[in-house]
């Protein structure tokens, strides 16, 4: 198999998102990078438009080497869920043990039990706050900060998976992602002026669902042109690395981002560094269990000692890359095996 460096960009993303929620929930709040863009971006930022991006890239050929719908959704459920049910455990447990309630009040709490089963269907509102946890906290009750966007991932999975009906007809299929695209353009510069959260019946942010979602189908429009059999990935990650350092100089990346960005990460993913490629066949796939776990580590390290957003970063970074690797070769790798069962 060809070693390219999405592994190594997907845990880069999923550590820049760790940082910023270090400045957070310290509650020093500015991670740097936001003070050195003035405004226009952050570590998160970066972080969750990457992995959105990437996914959209991998998503799509996932969809074209799919045999059917249950093949290409037995793919996503095993890759997704099997670590976010975990995760939702792990954050019930967390309530059981710091919770400022007594044991049995809290077993018998309607609040402490649907966390798990209101979380899992994906379904929003996403529940964060556990009553009675973490409530000396910066942002008290706060089990996990990350998880809301689990359901717009799949949410752009399920939409991405209508590409069956086209995937015949391949000229067909790039016509359709472009005017989605083209479409989505349109009604995000609708959103800019526009300050209050537009809710979808289903409770989904329509502002993220186009934000995200462009940049989603921006991966998948790569993908679907064959990106990766672009002669001059190298010069087009340099290229695309200085427009944007421009961008941001000049104020103007929050409009040149959804095709920077796209170009920089699939060109750069699509390479084969030295050191760097392939880098999950050693230590494994960590990036989805880091971004999980990051959180709620972190809230659990500031209910016992007040740290600095540099200490929190350092310590959690290691204490959730720990956690990651058990997550990778006992949750995730071993799930994953199962995926010949839907083929």
């Amino acid at each position: 198999m060809h070693k390219n460096n999405f592994d190594f960009l997907r845990l880069c993303f999923a550590l820049f998102v760790l940082i910023t929620h270090s400045y957070v929930l310290s509650g020093e709040n500015n991670d740097g990078l936001n003070a050195l863009t003035n405004g226009q971006t952050n570590f998160s930022n970066i972080g969750l438009k990457g992995f959105f991006i990437i996914s959209g890239y991998l998503i799509f050929e996932s969809l074209l080497r799919s045999k059917n719908w249950l093949d290409y959704f037995g793919k996503r459920f095993l890759r997704i869920f099997p670590a976010y049910i975990v995760v939702l455990i792990f954050g019930f447990l967390i309530g059981l043990f710091l919770s400022n309630q007594q044991y049995g009040q809290y077993l018998t709490s309607k609040g402490s039990w649907s966390y798990i089963y209101q979380n899992i269907p994906l379904y929003l509102p996403i529940q964060y706050t556990v009553s009675g946890v973490f409530e000396k906290n910066i942002y008290p009750g706060a089990i996990n900060g990350s998880i809301w966007t689990i359901p717009y991932e799949f949410l752009f999975y399920v939409v991405l998976s209508l590409g069956f009906l086209f995937r015949a007809y391949p000229k067909l299929l790039k016509l359709s992602l472009l005017l989605c695209g083209a479409w989505m353009l349109y009604k995000l510069n609708q959103t800019r002026v526009v300050s209050e959260i537009w809710l979808s019946p289903t409770g989904f942010d329509l502002k993220k669902i186009l934000d995200f979602g462009l940049l989603f189908l921006s991966g998948s429009l790569l993908a679907a042109f064959s990106m990766k059999e672009f002669l001059f990935k190298k010069l087009l990650a340099v290229a695309s690395l200085v427009l944007g350092i421009a961008s941001i100089y000049f104020g103007v990346f929050s409009y040149t981002q959804y095709i920077i960005l796209p170009l920089l990460i699939i060109s750069f993913g699509l390479m084969s560094s030295p050191y760097i490629a392939g880098i999950n066949q050693i230590i494994g796939d960590l990036s989805y269990a880091v971004y999980l776990f990051g959180f709620p580590v972190q809230q659990i390290l500031m209910t016992f000692y007040t740290f600095s957003g540099l200490e929190l970063c350092l310590l959690s970074a290691l204490i959730t890359i720990c956690i990651a690797y058990f997550s990778w070769n006992y949750i995730e790798k071993p799930a994953l095996k199962l995926k010949v069962h839907f083929s």
